[in-house]
């Protein structure tokens, strides 16, 4: 009933999804957000957009990512992904600065609580860390309900009692995933971390040859759909999006994208499930996003209200 989004590393495996909508142009200013705008929402967004030593992309405190990590990690993907994550290596950063911040704040909590963490892999070290910070999230009989009532599309007819159970997982996962990014983005922010000046202007000038981002950043409102092209639903948005597509095409952007064609993007847009569609205004921006599936009249109403 529920699919689980396409992971890639650590970060992924314990339920967080970070996303990372990419335009601008180098205007000199300082972060990545002010120098980006559409990065603010990034763990990077703080970072300070500078020159740095030739093969440096990052630093920040005792974390140093080189031109060589990134191909490094570029080489540890299955073949099938390397591809498309060529195009994305600003995203690469990302995700490895991001893990080994959090690898060494719960390195230095775990060792502030009395644990004996010698010797323990990152991987352990990480879950360890993670179990302690969700010890208090929870999902009560009512929001079970609530979802299942709001969500009666998704269940197929399956009765409350038997679809409980993987209600209930998924809400779990999406506030644990809550939790872990509030709690990213303090950390992050916190943190002294620059960013190689030329670097960024070449990868995030590459991250944009996408039929997605080129549509974001058309300056049109647009409506993307990531869904597995094998589901029931799938054949339903073409359809909408094809009729769609005709009517508005001077106005808006209709996008469909099999998820498991483009698991990076999927992951850059923290895809949780299919279908999942988003609307993005005419500046590019994260407008509206929903998991489930809504009517050609509905998909107009939204495009329609972002043109006014």
């Amino acid at each position: 009933m529920f699919k689980q989004k396409y992971r890639l590393s650590i970060l992924m495996t314990m339920g967080v999804a970070l996303m990372l909508n990419m335009t601008g142009t180098l205007q000199g200013q300082n972060s990545l957000a002010d120098t980006y705008p559409q990065l603010s929402d990034t763990p990077l967004a703080d970072a300070q957009v500078t020159v740095l030593p030739e093969d440096v992309v990052l630093q920040s405190d005792n974390i140093a990512i080189t031109q060589q990590d990134v191909q490094t990690q570029l080489q540890s993907v299955p073949e099938q992904d390397r591809q498309q994550l060529a195009g994305n290596e600003l995203f690469i950063v990302e995700q490895m600065f991001t893990e080994q911040a959090l690898v060494a704040q719960a390195r230095n909590e775990l060792t502030r609580q009395g644990h004996d963490i010698t010797g323990m892999p990152e991987r352990e070290l990480f879950q360890t860390f993670f179990n302690g910070m969700m010890e208090g999230v929870q999902v009560t009989d009512q929001e079970v309900s609530d979802f299942y009532e709001s969500n009666p599309q998704m269940m197929g007819g399956m009765p409350l009692e038997e679809a409980g159970p993987q209600i209930e997982q998924f809400l779990q996962q999406q506030k644990q995933q809550n939790v872990l990014e509030e709690y990213i983005e303090t950390t992050m922010g916190n943190l002294d971390t620059q960013i190689s000046e030329v670097w960024v202007d070449e990868k995030v000038s590459l991250s944009l040859d996408n039929e997605l981002d080129q549509a974001r950043v058309s300056g049109k409102p647009t409506c993307v759909a990531f869904d597995s092209s094998e589901s029931d639903t799938y054949q339903h948005l073409q359809t909408t999006f094809d009729n769609l597509s005709e009517e508005m095409e001077d106005n808006a952007n209709l996008v469909i994208l099999p998820i498991e064609e483009h698991p990076v993007l999927a992951n850059r847009y923290a895809v949780q499930s299919a279908p999942t569609i988003i609307f993005f205004d005419q500046g590019g921006n994260e407008a509206n996003r929903t998991d489930q599936l809504i009517e050609e009249d509905q998909v107009k109403q939204h495009l329609q209200m972002m043109m006014e």
